[in-house]
């Protein structure tokens, strides 16, 4: 990785304006379980808090991924800037690692402000001394590897990949697992669901089992897919830049 092509990337990642579009969707989630929690006649505690992370921050790593893999190349190629980018002197694979992880970075920390303010809203400061808040945390940085690598290689090898990638987001991963069959295993929120440690997790993982007609995955299979779907299609993407010409698209105005 190189230091400097990381951290400049991350920087004009994280520009205020990036951040301030990432709080107020925060924001509003947390108006949405404050209200949740006023209008309930039960007290909301560490099982809805689950629900509600596994339904919904889970899904906004997604999301947050197809945001921000977008400027690691094809912005560049749209925007025209592709030549001065591989002028530099460092290696293409390099640089394809070092910009794909700021993005990791960059999606994991908007991601994480998301958990927090629900989980704020909901539990209230004890949040910060349950090991589930911890557990998401690490979930979600699998998470965020996991797509942005799938991501980062989709848009190298489709023209205007960010079609393809929201319908990734929104329909394949949202209702996927809900289909007859081992489809479910395609997805990556299922194995990021299977790692959490929710209390009533296993009431929504069994209807998805059940109507896929398969076994839930075990946690161990979860703890490898993740990894090795972030490392395998980064180092893929890294071979694939390497070895292909990207020029200035003249049909991105």
């Amino acid at each position: 990785m190189n230091t400097y092509v990381f951290t400049s990337t991350l920087r004009d990642m994280l520009r205020p304006g990036r951040v301030a579009v990432w709080i107020l969707l925060a924001l509003m989630l947390g108006g949405v379980s404050l209200l949740w929690k006023e209008m309930s006649r039960n007290p909301l505690g560490a099982e809805q808090y689950g629900m509600l992370v596994r339904l919904i921050v889970y899904r906004l790593v997604a999301l947050a991924a197809a945001m921000f893999t977008v400027s690691v190349i094809s912005q560049e190629i749209e925007q025209k800037t592709i030549v001065y980018l591989v002028t530099r002197t460092v290696p293409r694979s390099v640089l394809v690692l070092s910009r794909g992880l700021a993005a990791v970075a960059a999606v994991t920390l908007m991601s994480w402000i998301s958990l927090a303010v629900v989980g704020l809203v909901i539990i209230g400061p004890s949040l910060f001394t349950q090991s589930m808040f911890w557990m998401d945390m690490l979930i979600m940085l699998f998470g965020a590897a996991a797509y942005s690598s799938l991501f980062i290689f989709i848009t190298l090898i489709m023209n205007r990949a960010m079609l393809v990638i929201l319908m990734f987001t929104f329909m394949w991963e949202a209702f996927v697992p809900f289909l007859k069959g081992d489809m479910y295993l395609l997805t990556v929120n299922t194995y990021m669901s299977v790692l959490a440690t929710h209390p009533g997790k296993t009431e929504g993982l069994a209807v998805t089992a059940m109507t896929s007609e398969a076994a839930a995955v075990s946690t161990w299979i979860a703890w490898v897919v993740l990894p090795a779907v972030a490392v395998g299609m980064l180092t893929l993407s890294g071979w694939w830049f390497s070895r292909f010409q990207y020029l200035p698209r003249e049909d991105a105005e």
